[in-house]
């Protein structure tokens, strides 16, 4: 789930996490999902922004939510445990709730393997072998070009088209993830996006940063 408002789902326009009309009416009831749900990390501002986090921690369970994540935010974690607590022992949250999500959660780790031990989440010694899969990489290539969508069209342009203006100087700033400097591949690697663009004829121009501006392309 995101933090995010569809007042076309909820009319109340409560945020997604913590929106009973989106997790339990439309997701477990009109999809039939009975799986894991859980919530982006609890710690993002259009949350926060909202609510306390112990507060929105019990809202969410109430609407259908299985997992909260806070990362490694470990005094929060006392806060939303002892919220939730306090919860179960006033009332306001059902111990038939809590049963429920917990059924989720285990129902997960049984069909991973994780109960009885025959298997695990992660296989440390396969990692670099899945990593470097072609037919997996086929797959994430696949979903990459679908997933793309142009927001905006320039009129008289191609609806397809970048719009670019032409003869103009294109920059490209890009945070350049782990995954994509321990591949390195032609699929995922520093620049992809740039050298796409100079291909197609674009005079563009490209940085890449973590933290600091430490590469431009091309040199």
């Amino acid at each position: 789930l995101a933090h995010s408002i569809y007042p076309g789902i909820d009319p109340e326009q409560e945020i997604a996490t913590l929106s009973q009309a989106i997790i339990t009416d439309v997701l477990r009831d009109e999809l039939g999902f009975d799986g894991v749900v859980m919530t982006d990390s609890f710690t993002m501002g259009g949350l926060v922004a909202k609510y306390e986090v112990a507060e929105a921690a019990i809202k969410c369970v109430q609407a259908g939510v299985d997992l909260i994540l806070l990362k490694d935010e470990n005094a929060l974690r006392g806060e939303v445990y002892h919220g939730l607590l306090d919860a179960v022992r006033s009332g306001r949250l059902s111990e038939d709730r809590l049963e429920e999500a917990v059924t989720h959660v285990l129902t997960a780790k049984a069909r991973c393997g994780l109960l009885d031990g025959t298997y695990g989440i992660v296989d440390e010694t396969n990692i670099e072998a899945a990593l470097r899969n072609p037919e997996h990489a086929q797959v994430a290539a696949e979903a990459a070009a679908k997933s793309v969508v142009v927001l905006r069209k320039q009129e008289g342009r191609h609806p397809g088209a970048f719009p670019l203006k032409t003869n103009a100087r294109v920059f490209v700033a890009e945070e350049v993830s782990l995954l994509m400097r321990r591949l390195n591949n032609s699929l995922a690697h520093p620049g992809a996006l740039l050298n796409a663009l100079q291909g197609r004829g674009v005079d563009a121009v490209g940085i890449d940063f973590e933290g600091t501006f430490d590469t431009i392309w091309p040199l």
